[in-house]
Parts: structure tokens; sequence; C-alpha cells
């Protein structure tokens, strides 16, 4: 059931690197998650809008790919309209390189990727 949404990885400058999938996939509503303890550790059943006020709120913290991720999921207004949509557009790797703008070092994401941001300053999204 799952369904690709995203693709990226982590920029060739990082000492940690990743390769990193995003999928979505239904969940019956008394679904109940399981962790590892350690990667996962809890969980919670909200909104991407709920999400990001709660990280503007300063109640969570979400790193730059998952706050786009969930703001690119927010254009749906239902599941089956998110599920739709991902399976209409095609995947495009996120490999974030920087560049300078002037003096200020800007990560720049592929245009075609389907996000909002295609670029914003490195001190935003570290």
């Amino acid at each position: 059931l799952l369904v690709p949404f995203a693709h990226w990885i982590t920029p060739v400058f990082m000492p940690k690197r990743f390769d990193t999938w995003f999928f979505l996939a239904p969940a019956p509503f008394d679904q109940v998650a399981l962790h590892d303890g350690h990667e996962s550790v809890d969980s919670v059943w909200i909104t991407p809008d709920e999400a990001e006020a709660a990280r503007a709120a300063g109640r969570r913290t979400i790193i730059f790919p998952t706050l786009l991720n969930l703001r690119k999921l927010a254009r749906a207004r239902s599941v089956a309209a998110a599920l739709e949509n991902a399976r209409n557009q095609p995947i495009v790797t996120v490999l974030p390189r920087v560049e300078k703008r002037g003096e200020t070092p800007t990560m720049v994401l592929p245009a075609d990727a389907g996000y909002d941001v295609v670029e914003a300053p490195l001190s935003e999204v570290s």
C-alpha cells in the first residue's frame, strides 16, 4: 500500500549522509504505531498543518526535508487526494547543493522536485 512520495539524499558535504525515501499509505482509523526505540520512539496522528503549527510554536522540531514534505502533503485535503497526487507526480531525487548568493551560503533544490522552495539560506535549514 506504500506510495512513493519523495526521495532526498543528504548533501555531499555533510559528515553523516542518508538516502531517504518518503512514502504515503492509508492507515485505518484505529491504527497503533510501533516504535523501534532508536530511530522511532514516539508518534502522534496529526495533520501537516498541525505539525507545522507545533513547529512554529516551538513544541516540535522538524528538519528541513520533512518540513518541505509536510508542506507538499498539505496541498491535498484528503488521504485519497494525497495518494492520487503521489501516484501521478514523478519523483525527482533531491540532492541539495550549496551555492553562494552574494555572501550567503544557500541550499538549492531541483526546481522540478515539486516544492514551493527552491533555495533557502543555509542558516535557515541547518
